[in-house]
């Protein structure tokens, strides 16, 4: 070997160790401040008075007012799959001892495929990840490393920064700047120019409305059900109001199917034909302002007068929508669907 060939082989073992090296000090940083954030509990602390949580997407994000819910709060987030669910009820649950409700929103678009995407791809693993790396499992880690190894060591850099955050401001309440959710209300109505626009039917060559099923969505939302069952905390599936055009609703046939499946024993408040009016909705899919003042009082009288005790809940639910929904047929004759799904 000549002198020129031995030190392009020392300076590639040189390379090597510092590229080991560095993997290994990231690594170690990882495990460390995880453990650190894991156990710093008065992050996650809520008001004592809370003893009940809503969780889930932008459905109930923008639909339960937690000043109008009794010792409420919402800390759903838009685009949050289960996965990051899960992430986020270990830590509040194991902060919080008084919680004794978790209401978790389950829509058509939560068993959608596209949920894979929410879960491990490279926008949602820096947008949540990065803020619940502190409480990710091994068995969580490998399902990110399985489906997008790069897009997951491409974050563990960032997530160590946010690692360092919390570790420098102990004090900081993660509800209370919001990080992690709260009731994010939208004002106005775009429903009708949607409606009278070409966006009237599902464009079936939009990646976004793809019709597959999410497998692991849904084996995330057994986990944060028997996560929550071992603690004897009180869990309930919720269905927000949904206009009758949402894209999503063609899957009703696979989301009952599922639900029957796997969830049968845990109650569904199931609201989506409750029979808000167009201008109640902000798009198809979301209701506006006042469409979350008026479901939020509608659920603050079910939990007032025993909802979560009674053996006939959705009955119970369904007696009190039906008459509003013929009401409002006869009012509003005209508004979208209603004389024609509600004769």
């Amino acid at each position: 070997m000549t002198n020129e060939e031995a030190n392009i082989v020392l300076f590639l073992k040189k390379i090597n160790f510092f590229v080991l090296s560095s993997i290994c000090v990231m690594v170690l940083l990882v495990i460390l401040t995880t453990i650190y954030v894991s156990n710093s509990l008065d992050n996650y602390k809520l008001n004592q008075s809370i003893d009940t949580i809503i969780i889930g997407h932008s459905h109930s994000e923008l639909a339960y007012n937690s000043k109008i819910l009794n010792n409420t709060y919402n800390l759903s987030e838009s685009s949050d799959a289960y996965f990051y669910t899960y992430l986020k009820l270990k830590a509040i649950v194991k902060a919080n001892p008084q919680i004794k409700n978790i209401f978790i929103e389950f829509s058509n678009m939560n068993i959608s495929e596209l949920m894979d995407d929410w879960t491990w791809d490279d926008r949602h693993l820096n947008k949540k990840f990065t803020k619940f790396s502190g409480f990710i499992g091994f068995d969580d880690t490998k399902v990110l490393l399985k489906n997008n190894f790069k897009g997951y060591l491409k974050t563990v850099g960032l997530s160590v920064r946010k690692n360092f955050e919390l570790i420098l401001n102990p004090r900081k309440k993660i509800y209370l700047n919001k990080q992690w959710g709260e009731f994010r209300p939208k004002h106005g109505s775009i429903l009708d120019s949607i409606l009278e626009s070409s966006y009237n039917s599902i464009d079936e060559s939009n990646d976004y409305y793809r019709s597959g099923l999410s497998n692991i969505n849904i084996e995330y939302l057994k986990k944060i059900v028997s996560f929550l069952q071992a603690r004897n905390i009180s869990v309930s599936l919720i269905r927000t109001p949904v206009h009758i055009t949402d894209d999503y609703l063609v899957n009703e046939a696979s989301y009952l199917k599922i639900y029957k499946e796997n969830f049968v024993g845990i109650p569904l408040l199931d609201f989506k034909d409750y029979p808000l009016l167009n201008e109640q909705y902000f798009d198809k899919g979301h209701v506006n302002y006042s469409g979350s003042e008026e479901i939020s009082e509608f659920l603050k009288a079910l939990i007032d007068t025993g909802i979560l005790k009674s053996n006939h809940q959705q009955k119970r639910i369904d007696s009190l929508i039906r008459p509003l929904i013929k009401k409002r047929s006869e009012i509003y004759n005209t508004s979208f669907g209603y004389s024609k799904n509600h004769n």
